[in-house]
């Protein structure tokens, strides 16, 4: 887990079987990083991809974690004039160590994209489009040589951009105006199969509700998350707080928090959406991240075991 703290520093907090270590700093070197947000991937087994916008240079900048050798002093990306805002936070994603993308909002608004091929990092490239009032963006590869960026735009529409397979820098379509009715902040992307990609986020419409688009490779659709019953008013969903996660195909995990000040959660089964049911009292609304793990019991006959970790700040600034 990571985050960013006082003092223009990054934290991380690992956690070993059951139990969390104590938060350690990770080298700054020529970075220095506002306390606005970080982005962290795994780009394999034992890999770690963390990114920040460093404020002196305006743009990304990079931590590499190979297994248990400690993570490196960051690099910072090649210089191309992006202007990340100070508001920026880094998205990235990643099919293998060495083909890993970063995006984020840069100058004039639009979203700009790094690529490692594997030994070098590309120049800033940017994408068109969009005018993004320096939120944070969101990216999946839903397959190889596929990537989908999503952002919202200053007319508080979902702008997608979508990069076909093709060699760097082709592949990329115009940019996409996916609708909505979204306060400024950052939205949620995930894939869960092949071509598949769905985006969350909430809405300004009455009540707050959940927006969802979902795509499986020829076009978006759009519709929202269930409501709590009438008599069980949470204040709707408050903007920029809304985390999605999947740990198997056709299955989704979503968080936000409320206007009420709880984390309200639904599951889709494949089927359906179940939810959404209210955990917690007196969650500050700042932006959640949820992963999700499985893993398999000594008892052959039963099924993986799932489970679903949120993480936001609480009072005083601390991890929660």
């Amino acid at each position: 887990m990571f985050a960013t703290g006082p003092g223009n520093t990054v934290w991380r907090w690992a956690m070993t079987g059951s139990t969390w270590g104590p938060p350690e700093p990770l080298l700054l070197g020529p970075a220095s990083i506002p306390a606005t947000g970080v982005c962290a991937i795994t780009s394999g087994p034992g890999r770690l991809e963390v990114f920040a916008a460093d404020k002196n240079s305006r743009g990304p900048v990079w931590w590499r974690g190979i297994h248990a050798q400690p993570i490196s002093a960051p690099i910072l990306l090649p210089d191309s004039g992006a202007g990340l805002s100070a508001e920026s936070v880094p998205a990235a994603c990643a099919t293998s160590p060495e083909n890993v993308d970063v995006f984020a909002a840069g100058r004039g608004n639009t979203p700009c994209w790094w690529h490692w091929n594997g030994s070098n990092w590309t120049q800033g490239l940017p994408l068109g489009g969009g005018n993004l009032p320096g939120e944070p963006i969101a990216a999946v590869s839903p397959a190889p040589g596929r990537l989908d960026v999503f952002a919202i735009g200053a007319d508080h529409h979902l702008w997608h951009w979508r990069k076909d397979p093709a060699p760097w820098p082709g592949g990329w379509r115009a940019a996409e105006d996916l609708s909505g009715n979204l306060p400024n902040g950052p939205v949620s992307a995930v894939s869960w199969g092949p071509d598949r990609i769905d985006v969350f986020a909430a809405s300004a419409n009455a009540g707050n509700p959940v927006q969802h688009w979902w795509s499986d490779g020829a076009g978006f659709s759009m519709d929202q998350l269930p409501t709590p019953p009438r008599d069980v008013d949470d204040h709707g969903v408050v903007a920029g707080t809304v985390a999605a996660a999947s740990h198997a195909p056709t299955r989704l995990d979503v968080v936000g928090v409320t206007g009420d000040q709880r984390i309200a959660h639904w599951q889709w089964d494949g089927g359906r959406w179940v939810g959404p049911n209210h955990h917690g009292a007196g969650i500050p609304p700042r932006a959640l991240s949820a992963v999700t793990r499985t893993w398999t019991t000594l008892a052959a006959a039963l099924p993986p075991r799932r489970r679903v970790d949120v993480f936001g700040v609480g009072g005083g600034n601390t991890l929660l």
